[in-house]
């Protein structure tokens, strides 16, 4: 049996997941530069990035 899959949830979808790639990156790379300006002597050595900024907002935006 073939479904038909209708262009309106699909879109939805697209367009959710990009606002959410926007919205991780964004947060992330807002929440360094706040902790790189207040470490000045620990942002030069960085090597392990903090992955659960992602993860937090990708939390919040499925809250409801």
């Amino acid at each position: 049996m073939r479904r038909r899959v209708s262009i309106r949830p699909m879109w939805r979808h697209l367009v959710r997941g990009l606002i959410l790639i926007g919205a991780c990156v964004g947060g992330s790379a807002r929440c360094y530069v706040e902790w790189a300006g207040a470490n000045p002597a620990d942002a030069k050595d960085v090597e392990c990035w903090d992955w659960s900024v992602p993860h937090q907002w990708y939390d919040a935006a499925h809250r409801r």
